[in-house]
C-alpha cells in the first residue's frame, strides 16, 4: 500500500505553504530553495463552465474547486475533472458526493446536518463552510469536528473591512485547522497581509470574473509577502500563557 498516493495534495500543499519554501530534489550546490506562496490560491468554477477549465490550466493556481448543485450530474463533474487534469481539484456541494469522482482530491460541503458517518466512513479530505457570524458558543466547538479545514465566504466584491478581519480572526484562532476564504474577486495587495495575519491559509476565488493576468499578479504579490515573525498557533499559545507564566528565571515568589 503506497501511503503517498493516499495523501491529499491539498493538505500537502498547505504544509508546504506553512514552510514558505521547499528544497527541490537534487545534489550539490545547484539545488536552490524554491519559494512557496504563504497562501494557496484555488480557482472556483461551475461544473458546466468548461471554458473556465482552460483558464484554470493557464492561471497560476494551486488547484480548482468545481461548484455543484443538486442538478449537477456526475457526468458533468467527470467532464470538468478530465479537462482540469493534471490540476488538483475538489468538488463543492451542499452535502458530500454519494458517488466517487475520479481524480478528486477533496470535498467541500455546506450542510451542518450532514451525517458524521458519511465523513468518517472513508479517507477523503473534507472541508466545511462556516458562517462568518457563527455563534460564539459554536465557534469554541468547531475544532472537534471530523473535517480537515473550514471555509468562510465574503461575496459581492466588497472591500475587506476591519470587521471582516475581526470575524475571520475569531474563527481562525478557535481552531488548529486551516481556514480558507472564498471571495468573488481578487483581494487588493494591501489586504493580503491582513488576511495572512488573521490566519487565512488559502483563497478560493471565482474564475469567471477575474483574468489570467490578475491571477498572475496575485501570485507575485503573495510571494512578495514578508515572512511572519510569529505564526498564528504560537501567538495564540503565548498570549494565553502570558498572564500566568513568567519567563524570567529570577522572577520568583518571595516570602515576607
Amino acid at each position: 500500500l503506497d501511503l503517498g498516493i493516499l495523501m491529499s495534495q491539498l493538505l500537502d500543499k498547505l504544509d508546504r505553504a506553512g514552510d514558505r519554501f521547499v528544497q527541490p530534489l537534487g545534489f550539490g550546490g545547484s539545488s536552490k530553495r524554491e519559494d512557496v506562496s504563504p497562501i494557496l490560491v484555488l480557482g472556483a468554477i461551475e461544473a458546466d463552465q468548461t471554458d473556465e477549465t482552460k483558464k484554470a490550466n493557464i492561471a497560476k493556481l494551486d488547484g480548482v474547486v468545481i461548484k455543484a448543485t443538486d442538478k449537477t450530474t456526475k457526468a458533468a463533474l467527470d467532464k470538468s475533472a478530465k479537462l482540469l487534469n493534471p490540476l488538483m481539484f475538489g468538488v463543492w456541494s451542499t452535502t458530500p458526493q454519494s458517488k466517487e469522482i475520479k481524480g478528486i482530491d477533496f470535498e467541500i460541503f455546506d450542510d451542518s446536518s450532514t451525517t458524521v458517518g458519511s465523513l468518517t466512513a472513508n479517507e477523503r479530505t473534507f472541508l466545511m463552510t462556516v458562517d462568518l457570524g457563527i455563534d460564539e458558543g459554536l465557534t469554541r466547538a468547531i475544532d472537534l469536528l471530523p473535517v480537515n479545514a473550514f471555509i468562510i465566504q465574503i461575496l459581492g466584491g466588497n472591500e475587506l473591512t476591519v470587521d471582516h478581519l475581526l470575524q475571520i480572526g475569531r474563527i481562525s484562532t478557535a481552531t488548529s485547522k486551516p481556514v480558507f476564504l472564498h471571495l468573488s474577486s481578487i483581494p487588493l495587495d494591501d489586504e493580503l497581509r491582513g488576511l495572512r495575519d488573521v490566519g487565512i491559509a488559502a483563497l478560493i476565488i471565482d474564475l469567471q470574473d477575474n483574468s489570467i493576468e490578475e491571477f498572475a499578479k496575485l501570485h507575485t504579490s503573495l510571494l512578495a509577502l514578508p515572512q511572519k515573525t510569529l505564526d498564528r498557533d504560537q501567538r495564540k499559545v503565548n498570549s494565553s500563557l502570558s498572564n500566568r507564566i513568567s519567563t524570567d528565571p529570577d522572577d520568583e515568589f518571595e516570602e515576607d
